[in-house]
Order: C-alpha cells, then structure tokens, then sequence
C-alpha cells in the first residue's frame, strides 16, 4: 500500500533531505528515485533504486513514476482548483490535510467521522499562532 507523507523544505538538497529520511522512513526500505544527485546518502541506510529518466517532461513518461506523477498532478489540481492559492507559511498545512485524504481514500466511510472527532478534540488556534507557526517554517 502506498503511504503518503509531504513537508516542505528549503532547498531541495542532500542537507535538506537527509534528516527528513532518517527521520520519517524506516532503514531498509526500498527507495525509487531518478538518481538525482541529492541522493547518494540513501545508500548508507536504505535499499536504493535509481531509475535512469530523461528530464523534463519526458520523465512523467517513465513508467515507474506514474503514482507520483498522479499524486502531483492531483495535488496541484487541488491547490489551482479549490484554494486557488497557497501562502508558503501554510502549505505545510495544506500538504498534511491532503496527505490525510490520500491515505485514507480507501477507508471514505470513515474519514468524515474521524475527521470531525479530529477536529472537535483538537484546540482552537488563533491567527497569531499560525503566524508564529509561518514564522517558523521560513526561519
């Protein structure tokens, strides 16, 4: 089963990436890349498959990436289509409430009320801690 998990980072590099591996995947697992050059660091702890792709727009044709290239396409359509746009400060927020709909879109029975007990058990969050939580992240 696929499991989806999404964060921004500053940069997409080797010091970037690398702590957020470690921490959200486990050792061993089998990782699928394009064999970007941020990426030597996932042989010392994971199994590492790196899948030779052309660039650019061709690489959406590689077969091995077709899960991916559908999970973005649909997150983009997401955030174009219903919010129409998203602040750098708040797009961690948005990541995890569309990463929660995705790992559980084959359970939808259960997702509205799990959500609405998520929401009823979960504390009121003025707008001046969301800025310090944006403050934060671009920090």
């Amino acid at each position: 089963m696929l499991f989806l998990k999404m964060k921004t980072l500053k940069a997409v590099s080797t010091k970037e990436l690398k702590p957020w591996f470690e921490e959200y995947i486990a050792p061993g697992t089998l990782i699928l890349t394009d064999g970007w050059k941020a990426y030597p660091f996932l042989e010392e702890d994971f199994e590492h498959d790196a899948q030779k792709s052309p660039g650019g727009w061709k690489s959406a044709k590689v077969p091995a990436f077709r899960w991916v290239n559908t999970v973005l396409g649909n997150l983009k359509g997401n955030i174009k289509g219903v919010t129409r746009w998203v602040s750098r400060g708040h797009l961690d927020r948005y990541l995890a409430e569309f990463c929660y709909r995705f790992n559980r879109r084959f359970d939808l029975k259960s997702i509205l009320p799990r959500l609405l007990a998520a929401a009823v058990s979960t504390p009121a969050m003025p707008q001046r801690l969301l800025k310090r939580a944006w403050m934060a992240a671009v920090a």
